[in-house]
């Protein structure tokens, strides 16, 4: 059977805490359900934006199951299996294909060399038998970039087929070699994605991007910019993504509290409560800021809750 290629928006649901930061697993699935009705193309989670270093492996199958159990298969869940510990994430990888998931993604450890990193892509290629999404996390985000040679070893070395999800050091740059390299070797790596939360879409989709990562909290407005994108509409891509890029930018200095404000301002989320030593609480301007950009974005918000 052909292999589906995914492609737009996959979206990537943020984690509700109670205020004794005990995970809320009926709002956090509000969220994943907010996705499915902002007609999201797929579901990332949990992965970086998710809190998902402060997560418990536990908590993360269970969360796992339950957004599985959520979106029945309406679009494709991409489950992320990134852990400190080896073992850890090879557990992830054979619970999340079990659980019934479409595909896994996993970051480069920064403790590994390159030959180290390979080794470690091929353990996870091992347990697992859906696609995997390799993903090249650079500096901005605590990572390490891989080279454009490691990642083509990773593809070439994987009995299953592979994404790349690019946002390394010359994201751009890269992401353009890597999807000359997915035309001439398209068996084995499906699509790139592009990532750094949709502000960079446009010029991504250019250089042959076939999808992007943003959280959750303006999803409805990413499909659509997509789906504008998609449908040669690129002008009007281009207006309404300028209308949303102050926000992109502003969710760049400010991280998960202002997606978790967000999810508040739209009815999704009632606590904004990130795990300690995560990320600093917005302070007073930056939430006259957000109120301001809210204000500005509010006419293209088309999900209301």
């Amino acid at each position: 059977m052909k292999q589906e290629i995914f492609n737009g928006i996959y979206a990537i649901p943020q984690v509700s805490f109670k205020e004794n930061y005990e995970v809320d697993y009926d709002e956090t699935m509000r969220c994943v359900q907010f996705l499915l009705d902002c007609k999201v193309h797929g579901i990332v989670f949990p992965v970086y934006a998710s809190e998902v270093s402060t997560l418990l492996k536990e908590e993360r199958i269970k969360m796992v199951q339950m957004a599985l159990e959520v979106v029945k298969k309406q679009v494709p869940v991409v489950v992320g299996i990134s852990a400190e510990r080896v073992q850890t994430v090879l557990q992830l990888a054979e619970s999340a294909c079990d659980q019934g998931a479409d595909a896994v993604i996993a970051y480069n450890p920064t403790t590994l060399s390159p030959s180290e990193i390979g080794e470690y892509y091929k353990q996870i290629d091992s347990v697992i038998n859906v696609p995997l999404f390799i993903q090249n996390l650079g500096p901005a985000f605590g990572g390490k970039s891989m080279s454009e040679a490691l990642m083509k070893q990773i593809v070439q070395q994987s009995k299953n087929p592979c994404y790349v999800k690019e946002e390394g050091t010359d994201f751009l740059k890269v992401l353009e070699i890597m999807t000359a390299y997915q035309k001439e070797n398209s068996e084995k790596l499906l699509a790139v994605f592009g990532g750094q939360g949709g502000r960079f879409l446009l010029e991504e989709y250019r250089r042959g991007s076939k999808g992007t990562m943003p959280p959750s909290q303006l999803a409805d407005v990413m499909v659509d910019i997509w789906n504008l994108l998609d449908a040669g509409k690129e002008v009007e891509a281009f207006e309404l993504h300028q209308k949303v890029l102050p926000l992109l930018l502003f969710f760049g200095n400010n991280k998960v509290p202002s997606y978790k404000e967000i999810l508040k301002r739209r009815g999704i989320f009632k606590n904004t409560a990130c795990r300690p030593k995560s990320w600093p609480a917005m302070d007073a301007m930056a939430n006259k800021d957000l109120d301001f950009l809210m204000e500005q974005i509010d006419p293209y918000l088309r999900v209301r809750s």
